[in-house]
């Protein structure tokens, strides 16, 4: 049986230390996640309350859709990277590189 040797710490940190920033199209809202929906900033302009509540509800959502896609995206890619080096049947090596 082969050695699959994964760093679970390194893995788990990745859901702390991935982001990603969306902003909306005007400027009028700003939202950085993490993956799994996590909100870690939340910037709304004084314009945005010139769209209306739900035009603006609306806005806001979409920003962090975006954002929180990003994040997943990312935290995949990274994942995918870390899980594959601990495999070294498929070409990975065991350093963790």
């Amino acid at each position: 049986m082969t050695e699959f040797n994964l760093d679970m710490a390194a893995l788990a940190a990745l859901g702390e230390t991935v982001s990603a920033t969306a902003v909306h199209e005007e400027g009028l809202v700003k939202a950085v996640c993490r993956p799994n929906g996590v909100i870690e900033e939340l910037q709304l302009e004084p314009g945005l309350h010139d769209l209306g509540a739900a035009t603006a509800a609306t806005e806001i959502l979409a920003v962090l859709r975006t954002a929180q896609s990003e994040a997943d995206a990312e935290y995949q890619r990274q994942a995918q990277a870390q899980i594959a080096a601990a495999m070294p049947q498929f070409g990975g090596n065991q350093s963790g590189a």
